[in-house]
């Protein structure tokens, strides 16, 4: 019974071990996914045009964090992430400081839809009635 409990324990302990990597890899993928957001809220905002610096900042640390997630370095992609986010914050602040978007830079706030492309036969002139003999 004593060395069925010793297997059980050795079993556990490297299923416990197993799952730990498993956690990092999720919560940094979960951080990614928020920093995504919070770019997007930026770019949104226009911080593209109206807080270079902020954005560029924001979506190099995101392109970074990528890059070292894709080599399994959960550590240090979070602290990218965290970067991210932070910068990502500035700039959406930055860019809504200076009014709504659309405003400022000069985009309508309702653009109208283009009409559907037509169809060949539809462009070319129809030919006029002809009239029967009676």
């Amino acid at each position: 019974m004593a060395r069925n409990w010793g297997r059980t324990r050795i079993g556990l302990l490297i299923l416990g071990l197993g799952l730990s990597g498993c956690y990092a890899a999720t919560r940094t993928t979960v951080r990614m996914v928020e920093a995504d957001q919070k770019l997007a809220a930026a770019r949104n905002a226009g911080a593209p045009t109206r807080a270079v610096y902020a954005w560029t900042k924001a979506e190099e640390y995101l392109k970074k964090a990528r890059d070292e997630w894709g080599r399994s370095e959960y550590e240090s992609a979070e602290r990218l992430l965290v970067k991210s986010v932070e910068w990502s914050a500035e700039a959406a602040r930055l860019a809504r400081a200076q009014g709504p978007a659309r405003e400022i830079d000069g985009i309508p706030e309702q653009i109208a839809p283009k009409p559907p492309p037509q169809k060949p036969e539809q462009l070319a002139p129809k030919p006029p009635p002809q009239k029967e003999d009676p």
